[in-house]
């Protein structure tokens, strides 16, 4: 019998920012991307960057897919604090598991053995921006190349989150359907749960449902259980609920989930610190601390800044994509099914607005990743000593039992948390990501890396002249190899430059030891090279 329920009389009021949040706010979007949360979120990120490697990139937890349900929402402000328990989902999927008609549950299987596909796609697509991540952190990109592509890697990002787009609005139609067949005592028995934490749940245990789970694969039963877990928390929840993230939401590409999680894989009750995160991401961005300088720890505040309009300031921004998207999706939640006239509109919209936060994600997974490369090239080996020993620390320990563990050093792949055991699997993903690179800089011109200092007659110039190869925008060239000469330009008395005066650039870099003037007086030096625009350094004094 089809009755009322808490979606059924979706009003306007639902599909405002305004909407009234299903319960107390410990954990609120504007405390996540506040530049706090920001700047310690992303320096964690960095940490699990620095020190860690691709494998440990690849751990993605499954629910940050399609999550527009509220379900990060409900976790993070569970009134008993057993929210990043990892029982937590299963737990509320076992109750919906549980109360759902047959109908209902082959429902949930259909639509979840139909998105595998996707959704295992999405997660394999991953692997190609997390391996050109790791190649410019570590140096290894293609020779010449000035760093990411950022066309290319926006493109990369769009292309995922229609993806998520469309595997949000399947699971919406499918949420939709079953709210409308509910009966009045499954309504009855989920408003008895809403608002309240998990002691206040009733005590289903897995034994109780895991025959009707019968017959799937892993894959489909991980599904099954998310798709579970989502009808809770959409029914309890409200559109604020829905655009709700964690500060860990965006730049997931950097090994910061296996940093976090990993002790937790298996060991069903395991909780994770909350504080984790902002403890350890103040490593790089709190000089006082003492494992970065004042300088290596401003990056983190440069980057909260440089991130900021596509997060939520700008014209256009994530969380009103989020917004968007979330709204979009809700109002497919009536008492009558919508029209397939809607229901496409409502697609399309899903998408459109996907492809718009997939770019600007990807934009900023680019000033992310760049931030990272430039600090890791700036870290002493002490300094990386001692980040490697805090990650360490972070990832041994020992369970409850006495068991000790270690996962410091990833040794396996993961699609989502799932081991990949065929690395096959992954060939098509990171055989070649140049093309997420930008192409490599051609020489255009000259600069003055280090200018001349005053000097007396005939004695040697130091520090050495050093004359810089650019592209046209400016970046050094570290593949020129180009012939550099230098000669006086300003000179009035007639003196010579004495010493080698052409050399070849070493990385884009020519260096020019010994070189000496015969006279005292004003000069300037004119540095030229074949097919390049020339330079003049300073004005300097010779004695």
């Amino acid at each position: 019998m089809r009755v009322g329920f808490r979606f059924a009389a979706l009003t306007a009021a639902m599909l405002l920012w305004s909407a009234a949040p299903a319960c107390a706010q410990d954990h609120t979007l504007a405390q996540a991307i506040s530049d706090q949360a920001q700047r310690t979120t992303l320096a964690f990120s960095g940490l699990a960057m620095i020190t860690g490697n691709l494998e440990a990139q690849s751990f993605f937890p499954p629910g940050k897919v399609a999550d527009y349900t509220g379900f990060q929402y409900l976790r993070d402000n569970d009134p008993d604090d057993m929210g990043h328990n990892t029982s937590f989902l299963s737990r509320v999927a076992d109750n919906v598991l549980y109360i759902l008609t047959d109908a209902q549950l082959a429902s949930l299987k259909a639509v979840a053995t139909g998105q595998v596909g996707l959704i295992n796609a999405y997660g394999y697509k991953r692997f190609a921006l997390m391996k050109a991540f790791r190649r410019l952190v570590d140096g290894t990109g293609p020779a010449g190349s000035p760093g990411l592509s950022l066309a290319a890697v926006k493109d990369a990002s769009r292309s995922l989150y229609l993806i998520d787009g469309q595997i949000s609005f399947d699971r919406a139609v499918l949420y939709a359907d079953i709210y409308r067949s509910m009966t009045e005592a499954q309504v009855a028995y989920l408003d008895a749960m809403v608002g309240r934490g998990w002691g206040s749940w009733p005590d289903i245990t897995g034994d109780q449902v895991r025959d009707r789970l019968r017959g799937l694969s892993h894959d489909q039963s991980v599904a099954v259980m998310t798709y579970a877990g989502d009808l809770f928390s959409w029914y309890a929840g409200s559109l604020e609920a829905d655009v709700y993230f964690c500060p860990e939401r965006h730049g997931t590409y950097f090994g910061s989930f296996y940093m976090k999680d990993a002790p937790a894989i298996g060991h069903e009750g395991y909780s994770i610190s909350q504080s984790l995160t902002a403890d350890a991401g103040s490593a790089l961005c709190d000089s006082r601390l003492g494992y970065v300088t004042a300088a290596q720890a401003a990056l983190f505040t440069q980057l909260v800044d440089a991130q900021r309009n596509n997060l939520y300031a700008g014209a256009v921004n994530m969380v009103q994509a989020r917004t968007d998207i979330a709204a979009a999706l809700r109002s497919l939640v009536t008492p009558d099914p919508p029209s397939a006239a809607h229901l496409a509109q409502v697609r399309a919209y899903v998408l459109a607005r996907s492809a718009v936060y997939g770019e600007l994600d990807g934009e900023n997974e680019v000033r992310y990743a760049t931030t990272m490369a430039q600090l890791r090239r700036s870290l002493t080996n002490a300094q990386r000593a001692k980040l490697a020993a805090l990650r360490a620390q972070i990832l041994c320990g020992t369970y409850a039992d006495g068991t000790p563990f270690d996962f410091t050093l990833c040794t396996t792949p993961f699609l989502y948390s799932a081991v990949i055991t065929d690395l096959s699997l992954l060939a098509p993903y990171v055989a070649n990501t140049d093309f997420l690179f930008a192409a490599p800089s051609l020489p255009a011109k000259l600069a003055v890396a280090v200018q001349p200092a005053p000097t007396r007659v005939g004695a040697a110039i130091n520090p050495p002249v050093r004359i810089a190869v650019l592209d046209a925008a400016g970046n050094v060239v570290t593949t020129a190899t180009n012939v550099v000469s230098l000669n006086l330009g300003i000179n009035r008395t007639g003196a010579k430059l004495r010493g080698v005066t052409s050399v070849a650039a070493v990385a884009g870099i020519a260096t020019f030891p010994g070189l000496s003037i015969d006279r005292p007086g004003a000069y300037t030096l004119r540095a030229t090279a074949s097919g390049l625009q020339t330079v003049d350094s300073a004005p300097f004094q010779v004695k």
